[in-house]
């Protein structure tokens, strides 16, 4: 109710554009309350961009999929952070995430914490850093090699003494962590080497160093961004069009530490945010935009001029193709004068769930 009632304050204050980021569920459009608030703002003339979710790769995982909503998946710009990781045998690793600090040290001793496991019961646990399953005496002074089972082991690490994390993850490494002491998160293909140097000497060590910008091609469809096709309406393309969504530089307060973990001192003025969550506002953003030049043009009208203009994506970099960016990376410049753009504000869909939805009640307050 409280959604409905956003909306329909929205309504009654004339806004231009709706930007919702915020995960939807996957129900009937009669029974979602975005789908239904979105429907009413758009036969008010009111342009509804929701964010696609954060649940990729999975197939069918889009969320606020209903055809009356512009729906946003996340994508990945030209910039990405790395921080190093040198092995005492003189191998350097590439891994991903935000650490801040400077190395004292060469070399500093290193560990797995499946070998770090406090007794042979935690071992399992341990080899993910899980909170109290190591020893104390076998981290401190000491790089810990985790596995990623949750986000937050260097706050375990850097609790029992340790001077830093690395962190092997198969998922997220389009997303640059930030880090409460040194650390990185590389691939599964560096995690074994590691491991396996690890257990090759008597005496392994190692050092992160400080995280260093670096380049890579783009545009990307986030590997968190969830993907079609659409579990709603199957003959509707979801989602409808890719924005910057990884890495985003964003304002922040003093109040929270930057990771929010216990031990953390680190506090900004701004942050680095990834998500759906955070490409939905560029696209809004670009929808106002395009309003701005044309204030008669319907809510079908702007949606159509920034779908039709959008650029198009490699199939060969996103193997999802459509649906995993739609119509492809949002242009606002293009989207500003589109040639030709739809004013079509009637859709259909083989439950015909627009018009239930078009019935549905209002919430009054």
């Amino acid at each position: 109710m409280d959604l409905l009632a956003a909306f329909e304050a929205a309504i009654h204050d004339g806004v231009d554009i709706i930007s919702i980021s915020i995960g939807g569920v996957n129900a009937e459009y009669t029974s979602d309350a975005l789908a239904i608030g979105a429907f009413h703002a758009t036969k008010n003339g009111i342009l509804t961009v929701a964010s696609a979710g954060n649940d990729g790769p999975n197939p069918a995982s889009v969320r606020n999929h209903a055809p009356w909503i512009l729906t946003v998946a996340a994508s990945g710009i030209d910039r990405t952070f790395q921080s190093k990781v040198q092995l005492g045998n003189g191998k350097i690793f590439s891994g991903t995430g935000v650490s801040l600090f400077q190395p004292k040290e060469k070399l500093y001793p290193l560990v797995s914490g499946f070998d770090a496991a406090i007794d042979e019961d935690n071992k399992e646990t341990a080899r993910f850093c899980y909170d109290g399953s190591m020893d104390a005496k076998k981290v401190k002074g000491k790089l810990v090699y985790c596995k990623l089972g949750q986000w937050g082991r260097d706050s375990v690490v850097k609790s029992l003494g340790g001077v830093g994390t690395i962190v092997e993850s198969e998922q997220y490494l389009d997303i640059a962590q930030i880090f409460m002491a040194p650390a990185t998160m590389v691939n599964s293909s560096v995690g074994d080497s590691i491991d396996s140097y690890i257990h090759s000497t008597r005496s392994p060590g190692a050092v992160i160093y400080h995280t260093q910008e670096g380049k890579v091609d783009a545009p990307f469809v986030a590997s968190f961004s969830s993907r079609g096709p659409n579990p709603g309406s199957t003959r509707i393309l979801k989602p409808d069009i890719a924005a910057p969504g990884i890495d985003i530089l964003a304002a922040y307060t003093r109040l929270r530490t930057l990771t929010g973990l216990d031990g953390d001192t680190q506090r900004s003025d701004f942050t680095l945010m990834s998500g759906t969550s955070m490409a939905c506002p560029h696209v809004a953003g670009a929808a106002a935009y395009v309003k701005s030049f044309h204030p008669n043009w319907t809510a079908a009208a702007i949606k159509s001029a920034i779908l039709t203009t959008a650029k198009q994506m490699s199939r060969r970099v996103n193997n999802d193709a459509e649906f995993a960016y739609g119509a492809g990376q949002l242009n606002p410049v293009r989207a500003r004068s589109p040639g030709w753009c739809t004013t079509w504000t009637r859709w259909h869909t083989s439950k015909s769930s627009a018009t239930k939805a078009t019935k549905a009640r209002p919430y009054r307050s």
